[in-house]
C-alpha cells in the first residue's frame, strides 16, 4: 500500500497566523490514500477456483488443490475483462452447485502461465481491490507484495464469542458483504467471477 505523502496530511496554522490562515488550515481535509490513483488505475479482481484431486507428484498433503479457473477484472467505469484457464475435462471436481462448472467448461481456456503473465502486466501500477486477496494471488501464482492492493476482507470483519467469552473478530465472506449491501445471496444460484 502507498504511504500518505506530506500533502495528504492536515496542516496546522503557524503560531500567530491570521484568522484567515487559521480557518484555511482547519478546513484542509485529509486526502484518503486511494486518491493516490487515478480512477483509470483502480481495478477490482475476483477469481473462481476449481478443486483438483490430490496428485502425489505435486507434493501436497491435502486431498485436493484449489486452482484458478476463471478471473474477472472490473475497472472504475464498470468495464470487465474475463479470463478462463484451460483445464482438461475430468481433471477437476464438478460437484460445486454454486459455480456450475461442468467437465468441459474450460476446454477453450488458456494456459495459466499465459493468463498469469497478461494479468501481471495489466495489474502493474494499479490499485487492485480484492476480497480474500491472499487466496486469489496464491491461486494465480502471483506474489501479493508485487502489487498495490486493498483487501476488503481485511476491512470488513464480524464479531464472534471466543473460547473464554471474549469478543474475537474473523474475516467476513464476500457473500455476506454482498448480501448486506444488495440484499441478494450471490450463492443462491450459479455465479462466476464477474457476478
Amino acid at each position: 500500500m502507498s504511504v500518505p505523502t506530506v500533502e495528504d496530511v492536515v496542516s496546522e496554522p503557524a503560531p500567530g497566523a491570521s484568522e484567515e490562515a487559521q480557518l484555511k488550515a482547519t478546513e484542509t481535509v485529509t486526502k484518503p490514500w486511494w486518491h493516490n490513483w487515478q480512477k483509470s488505475e483502480i481495478i477490482a479482481l475476483d477469481c473462481e477456483n476449481v478443486s483438483v484431486p490430490f496428485r502425489p507428484k505435486l507434493g501436497k498433503r491435502k486431498w485436493c488443490n484449489t486452482v484458478t479457473a476463471t478471473i474477472t477484472t472490473c475497472d472504475y467505469d464498470g468495464k470487465t475483462k474475463s479470463y478462463m484457464v484451460y483445464h482438461e475435462p475430468g481433471t477437476f471436481l464438478t460437484n460445486n452447485p454454486v459455480t456450475g462448472f461442468k467437465s468441459n467448461t474450460f476446454i477453450n481456456g488458456r494456459p495459466i502461465e499465459e493468463v498469469r503473465k497478461q494479468l501481471e502486466a495489466y495489474l502493474h501500477g494499479k490499485l487492485v481491490i480484492l476480497h480474500g486477496a491472499a487466496g486469489d494471488f496464491d491461486a494465480l501464482g502471483l506474489n501479493a507484495g508485487d502489487f498495490d492492493y486493498f483487501d476488503l476482507q481485511s476491512f470488513w470483519r464480524t464479531h464472534k464469542a471466543g473460547a473464554m467469552n471474549e469478543t474475537e473478530t474473523e474475516s467476513i465472506s464476500l457473500r455476506s458483504v454482498y448480501h448486506h449491501y444488495y440484499k441478494v445471496d450471490i450463492q443462491a444460484g450459479h455465479h462466476d467471477a464477474a457476478t
